[in-house]
């Protein structure tokens, strides 16, 4: 009798296991926003384990360039780069703690084909100067400011 109890506790316990084991090593799929490599939130802000804010401010020419609310974020995606407003915060999260996120990966979820290698720019990083530009891995707090002077005299 006791062998049998023994016995029965063993298999509960070994296909709970391996119940267990398949659901948790089940391939995930992850959807990205269009044309990029930047994955969609699959759950909006819950299970984040990376959520920071970083401020773009961008003028061109003296003139203040606006950032859209909503870059990145669609009826079916909330990209792990994006803008909730039109204030320049970049909104940067992930169930990835250790994520990393570049300036360009922001520019190419907003679909700007921003050439970094006209003339005329300059960029600061906390208002220290920064010539990393498209490939600054963006952090928290950080406020980042492009400026660009593209007049061409004809």
């Amino acid at each position: 009798m006791n062998s049998k109890i023994i016995f029965s506790v063993v298999v509960i316990v070994v296909v709970g296991g391996l119940l267990l084991w398949g659901k948790t090593n089940q391939k995930q799929v992850v959807q990205y926003w269009p044309e990029t490599s930047i994955a969609c939130l699959s759950n909006g802000h819950q299970n984040l384990a990376l959520h920071i804010h970083s401020r773009l401010l961008i003028t061109k020419n003296n003139q203040n360039v606006d950032i859209p609310a909503n870059i990145g974020i669609s009826s079916d995606c909330m990209a792990e780069v994006h803008t909730h407003d039109s204030t320049g915060e970049i909104h940067i999260e992930s169930i990835e703690g250790d994520q990393k996120f570049a300036l360009k990966q922001f520019f190419e979820v907003w679909g700007e084909d921003f050439d970094w290698s006209q003339d005329g720019i300059s960029m600061t990083v906390n208002g220290q100067k920064n010539s990393e530009y498209e490939n600054y891995i963006m952090k928290d707090h950080d406020v980042i400011e492009i400026n660009f002077n593209n007049n061409i005299i004809n």
